[in-house]
Formats: structure tokens, sequence, C-alpha cells
């Protein structure tokens, strides 16, 4: 039998491998300075501005140089931040508190209002604080907000691409990180890598700090600065996290300060903002007698609204810290080129400003078309642990279309969900693409099928538990809804996760 061709205004895509919970695509953040334009016309830069990119690539390819010599003579370490991970399907800083806040479903208790002054608050681990106690309301404990964690920060279906690869083999010591997902280790492959959680594992962390200075390892560590996953009690989010481990217990600041003053380090997917780290970065830079930059950090900079002059004079003298740039895009595409160059350890490969302008540089967000009425929920979130549930009609049959599920265990604790619309038997072809709506910590929580065809529409999924799956189709006003724990002969440890 020929498999049926999809209608003309399907695409059809691979399907994906995606944990319980995941993460939308990460976004550009903004700055504000003076443009490289002499006006607001694309036209060609002027020779002033010309001169400007040029220098800002000579004293870059310079930064480059220095940087070489530090990987070949000094063994630095790696501290490793979201800006990096993000290539593997997981959250930025803002992706993250945006999701917690839908979770949280801190708006059916304080009212849309506050919630929405809440949202927008310059202050994640505050806000993250009143999130977490939202969650806490229904039994005291932190079950919910504990889940949310394991969910989103879980290793399955986020993949290792072969820039991730490629940084794991620069020649780092050791690598630190900020992150709560386990992409560093996993980067490694079957180079196994020490995994020491830093409060946690406080006699493995204190071996590692001292063995530090002694050559280099025969076995490279990766040591979680702010807690791991599959441990979400040690996880560093909050405001009263934040104060606990840096404030009330001065051992984490002690033993990082002699980190920071005995070791060169190589900070990725950093944008700088950490007020604690960068505090401690300070104190350590000022009891130095020289600042030389004997730190580096792989950093997105775009020339039209920054002085690349005065971010490095600034991070030399404050932080020690000597910046090697790579042109910034929404998806920080061109950090893959500059790890390249680090690797093969070639300045002629550093991402050139120079032969960039900053519009054709500077990709805009496209925002996502709000839905039509006809294919809104019928209502906002009522369980934030199962964001779906009751939003989509609470029914799988409806206007002659029909949800189905099937769940099979696909590996320990991990089931494989396939979700299919279709049109029943004697009814009009859909009318048009699917769109599912699974878990909001999904990567892509509202999706489109992987195949479809005029009459039934398919998405494969990989998940450790049941959730409510809603299902909408463009051009008629079908609602459907299945909760995937009722399914009949459903595994037990997938409907009761």
């Amino acid at each position: 039998m020929e498999p049926e061709a999809p209608a003309p205004w399907v695409q059809v895509s691979e399907a994906g491998r995606s944990g319980r919970f995941g993460d939308l695509p990460p976004e550009r953040a903004g700055a504000g300075s003076p443009s490289l334009r002499t006006s607001g016309s694309p036209g060609p830069l002027s020779p002033r501005n010309q001169l400007m990119l040029t220098h800002l690539q000579r004293d870059n390819v310079e930064a480059f140089k220095k940087m070489l010599i530090c990987l070949k003579t000094e063994q630095p370490l790696a501290l490793v931040g979201s800006g990096l991970v993000m290539r593997a399907g997981y959250p930025s800083w803002d992706n993250l508190m945006q999701k917690l806040h839908n979770y949280s479903g801190i708006a059916r208790r304080v009212g849309t209002d506050r919630a929405e002054f809440i949202r927008k608050l310059d202050d994640p681990t505050y806000r993250a604080d009143v999130y977490r106690k939202e969650l806490q309301r229904a039994n005291g404990r932190d079950d919910m907000y504990f889940k949310f964690l394991t969910n989103t920060f879980q290793p399955h279906g986020h993949k290792i691409d072969a820039t991730l690869r490629r940084f794991a083999r620069l020649g780092f010591s050791h690598f630190l990180t900020t992150n709560y997902d386990p992409t560093v280790q996993r980067a490694h492959g079957k180079i196994a890598a020490d995994v020491i959680e830093w409060q946690a594992d406080a006699a493995r962390r204190d071996s590692f700090i001292t063995t530090l200075g002694s050559g280099r390892p025969s076995r490279r560590s990766v040591v979680h600065l702010h807690g791991i996953w599959d441990r979400p009690d040690t996880i560093v989010l909050t405001d009263a996290d934040y104060l606990e481990r840096y404030v009330r217990r001065e051992e984490a600041r002690q033993l990082l300060f002699a980190i920071f003053a005995t070791k060169s380090v190589v900070f990725v997917g950093f944008g700088l903002r950490d007020p604690d780290l960068m505090q401690l970065l300070r104190s350590v830079a000022s009891s130095l007698s020289s600042r030389r930059g004997r730190h580096f950090v792989l950093l997105a900079h775009d020339p039209a609204t920054e002085d690349a002059g005065l971010v490095r004079e600034r991070l030399v003298q404050k932080f020690d810290i000597n910046p090697v740039f790579y042109p910034e895009t929404i998806n920080h595409g061109l950090l893959e080129k500059l790890i390249l160059a680090l690797e093969r350890r070639d300045p002629t490969l550093v991402p050139d400003f120079t032969k960039l302008i900053p519009e054709e540089r500077r990709v805009p967000l496209v925002e996502a078309a709000a839905p039509s009425a006809e294919r809104a929920p019928t209502q906002s979130v009522i369980d934030p642990d199962d964001p779906q549930k009751g939003r989509w009609g609470g029914n799988p049959v409806r206007n002659g279309r029909k949800l189905t599920a099937r769940v099979k265990q696909s590996e320990e604790n991990w089931f494989e969900v396939t979700v299919k619309v279709q049109a029943l038997s004697g009814t009009p072809d859909l009318a048009g693409p699917v769109t599912f709506h699974l878990h909001d910590t999904f990567p892509e929580p509202d999706v489109g099928a992987d195949r479809q065809n005029a009459r039934r529409a398919t998405l494969t999924r990989y998940a450790y538990g049941a959730f409510t799956v809603g299902a909408d189709v463009h051009g008629e006003p079908t609602r459907l809804e299945l909760n995937l724990a009722k399914l009949p002969k459903v595994p037990r440890a997938f409907s009761k996760a």
C-alpha cells in the first residue's frame, strides 16, 4: 500500500523527541546606545564607523589569540551558563520565569492585573520566590515546585549537537556550571566526567578544589554550582536560595573566591548580569595587584548598540575579564563559528565584524500570531500541574473529529506517546492544519502535526507521565481534549507519574 500523500497545505516534519516538559526558543536581549549608522537609512557604513569595526575586529582577534595561549598553557576552567545550552532546547532565564509564572497559576488567586505586574518585575529571583510560595499553598510542601524543575531540566529529548561536543573538547581542565541540566556532562559522550553538586557533594567538591593546581587531571569534573535537575532540592533559583548560598553561608563565596583568584576561567553562555557572581569577581579583581584580563568570556555583541572598546575596558578593569566577541544574532548562531575557531586554533575563523552590516545581523523576532476566537481555548488555565485540562471542551469527539492516543513504554521510566486527530467516516476532510496543545513546558507546547493528510494528523512525543492534550483544527471551530491518564490499558507508571 502506498503512503497517503499529504494535503497541499501540509508541511511534513520529522517527529521530535521531547521530555514531558521543555522550553521555547531562546529570545534575543536588547541593549541601548548610539547606532553605528549616520542616519536611519540602510545604506553603507560611514568611513568613521567602518574604522570602528576594523578596530573592533583587530582587538577581538588579539583577545582570541590570548585565549588560545591560555588554553594551551594554563589549563583554564570553563564556566557555562544558559546561553550555551539553549541550543539543546533548555530555557533562557526569561523563558524559565515565564513558564514558572504560568505553571504557578498565580493569576487565579491574585487576579490578572496583579499577576501581570508580578510578571513584569525586573527581579527574577524575587519572582521565583513568589511562584514557589504560590505552589506551596496546596499542601505546604514543595512537591509541585520540585516536579516543575525536574521536568524542565531532565535530559530526555534534548539533543547534544556537534557544537556542544566540540566545546567539550576544547581543552578545559574542568567545567563549572550554574545550569541545572546535564548538558555539559552529556556533551563529553563516552569520555565520562565526574559530576559534583556544589553543596550536596561537599567532600568531593573540597577534593576537587584541592587538586586544581596539581597539573592536568586524569579525569574531568563537571561541578554544578547551583544544583542539578535530579536533586531539585539542591537547585538555587529563588531569592531565598541565593541568600542561603551566598549571604548566610560564607563557605561558598570563600571557595569560589579561591578558584577565581588562582585559576583562569572562560565564561561561555553568560551575559555577566548575575549580581552575586559579578560582585564576587569584582572582589577577586580588587584583591589583585594587576588586572590583565586573566579570565575570558565569549560574549555576544552588537556594535550598533554598544561600544566594544568601553565594554572591554570595563570588564578588564572591574572584573579582570577579557571579552572575545561574536556578532549577536537572535539564536547566537555565530557562537558556533567562534567555538570552531577555538577548536582549530585558527584566528582567521573568528567571526568578522567588518563584513557584517548591523541591520543584516539583527534578525527581528517574529511574534506568534494570536489564536483566532474559533481556535482559542475555552478558558484560562485551571490546573497548573495539567495546564490543558478543561480548556478544550473536555471531549475527545466533536464535529465528526476524534482525538485518540497510544502510549507504549520506550525505555525505563519513559513512554512514547502518539496522538492523532482524524475525520470520522462520512464527514468532510480536515479544513486545515491541526495544532496539538501539550503540557506548557514541552519545548513546543503548541505544535503542529509531525505528519498530516486530508483525513488525519499525528504527533509523537516522549514523556515520563500523563497529561491532558488539547487539539484544534484550523478553519473550523473544532476543539478536542483527551486526558492521557484515563486511557484504557495505559501503563500504571505513566498514569500515576
